[in-house]
């Protein structure tokens, strides 16, 4: 299935917040030494040593080399496990994006690997539509199977945005996900996270508290150039 342009302007809307989410997971949950996931309640629990943390998840889908399912489209899977996934396929209906509402999608060349791989572009496109998750978890169950599983708890949430961990989010996701307009990647991401956006013509400036991203793009929409600027009122004292 070719990817449509609704879709992959959806990738571009989350792509960065997406990013972001997944660092910020890695550096808490990262170390966990087992995973449990109870689609019944639903539940997926990260054991680290005798502490456990408890969060509320959902199951997306599955995807083999081969083939994406949506977990709606699984009548084996719990129904409170897939709800998210329910919804996405009535925001596909709505909006006319075939790939949230097409029961199995075949996949190409790269199936299950990121940055190109069907369900690593998805969870882009969830951070854009519902970014009240605060990340996911790609579950390997065997045979090459991956299922993306949605993470929610509230130790999880994201701190105040900062503008060194914005450059190191910027730089890592032009890489992490193939964007169609950074132009709008950038605007999706700064409306996200609630950092204000100036733009004028050559690019924007992001303002934090400490200080400013001023960001270039080229003729083709990409980043070109990011240049920091530090508020005097950040800068400490002498």
């Amino acid at each position: 299935m070719a990817e449509s342009q609704a879709f992959a302007s959806l990738v571009d809307q989350g792509a960065f917040f997406a990013q972001e989410r997944q660092l910020h997971l890695a550096e808490l949950v990262g170390e966990h030494d087992r995973w449990d996931a109870d689609l019944e309640v639903p539940s997926l629990t990260f054991t680290f040593g005798d502490e456990t943390l408890v969060c509320r998840t959902q199951l997306v889908g599955s995807s083999t080399a081969d083939t994406w399912m949506w977990g709606w489209a699984d009548e084996a899977l719990p129904a409170g496990g897939t709800e998210m996934a329910r919804w996405l396929q009535g925001v596909g209906e709505a909006d006319g994006i075939p790939e949230l509402c097409t029961a199995e999608i075949p996949l190409g060349p790269g199936g299950n690997d990121p940055p190109t791989a069907f369900w690593f572009r998805l969870m882009s496109v969830v951070a854009a539509l519902s970014p009240s998750w605060n990340g996911y978890f790609a579950g390997s169950p065997g045979a090459g199977t991956i299922t993306p599983l949605l993470v929610a708890h509230p130790s999880l949430a994201l701190p105040a945005p900062a503008l060194l961990r914005v450059v190191t989010v910027l730089s890592e996701g032009v890489s992490a996900v193939r964007l169609t307009d950074h132009r709008a990647a950038v605007a999706g991401y700064a409306s996200l996270r609630s950092i204000g956006c100036t733009w004028n013509t050559y690019g924007c400036t992001l303002a934090f508290s400490e200080g400013g991203l001023e960001l270039t793009f080229d003729e083709k929409n990409r980043i070109a150039k990011i240049r920091g600027t530090t508020s005097p009122a950040a800068a400490p004292a002498l």
